[in-house]
């Protein structure tokens, strides 16, 4: 496996994406969108998403640096160890969504151990 890769930034955009009331992914602030969501993330839709991204990117450690491995170390706990190692895990993370609301919602989250 390398140990390291390059990245190529084109400054161009070549894709166009389009916005709808009807998006599954992407932005889609209806309330009806945020109870879908709500629903997902209780139902453990999240948890999985995430189990899968977490053994992914175990599989890359070789290629992060030090302090990326640390973010991943800490929300594994966040993820899936007991309540005090969950919100331990979940502040030493950095993790944040982007608006109040998503950070309440991932903050309660990892208190149910839904993230």
């Amino acid at each position: 496996m390398p140990t390291h890769c390059r990245v190529y930034y084109d400054p161009k955009a070549t894709l166009n994406y389009r916005q709808h009331g009807a998006n599954l992914v992407g932005e889609n602030r209806s309330l009806k969108a945020l109870f879908y969501r709500l629903f997902q993330l209780l139902g453990g839709r999240f948890h999985v998403w995430n189990e899968v991204n977490i053994k992914a990117l175990k599989k890359m450690d070789a290629l992060m640096t030090s302090d990326n491995k640390a973010i991943l170390e800490h929300f594994e706990k966040a993820h899936s160890g007991g309540l005090i190692s969950r919100m331990s895990g979940f502040f030493r993370s950095g993790i944040y969504r982007q608006t109040i609301v998503g950070n309440i919602a991932l903050f309660i989250a990892t208190i149910l151990k839904k993230i």
